[in-house]
């Protein structure tokens, strides 16, 4: 009846096993934490949805836009991420008509 998943150990995620993770969300091929109102991010990142840099991450990572600073909640797309902080709100990836997400 369809594929079955099992938990796995991810190694390297040491940070986001020994802090509070308020926050988790999950995008096409990206998720993303919140964690003491930092954002951590990993995945594909095709469209940039998680670093403006060309980069791939299988673990998380923290996100050191200044856009995303004191993260109080984040919204993920297909290729997309936004997040809302304490007087902001902010995207980068692309939306779906492929204009950029970034405000």
């Amino acid at each position: 009846p369809g594929i079955v998943f099992s938990p796995q150990l991810v190694e390297g995620g040491s940070q986001i096993i020994k802090d509070k993770v308020s926050i988790l969300r999950s995008g096409y091929s990206h998720s993303c934490a919140v964690i003491n109102r930092k954002l951590f991010c990993w995945g594909s990142n095709l469209k940039r949805e998680i670093s403006p840099i060309k980069l791939k991450s299988e673990y998380p990572f923290l996100v050191r836009e200044a856009l995303f600073d004191k993260v109080e909640n984040v919204f993920l797309g297909v290729h997309y991420t936004c997040a809302m902080g304490v007087s902001r709100f902010s995207c980068i990836g692309v939306q779906g008509n492929g204009t950029p997400a970034r405000r």
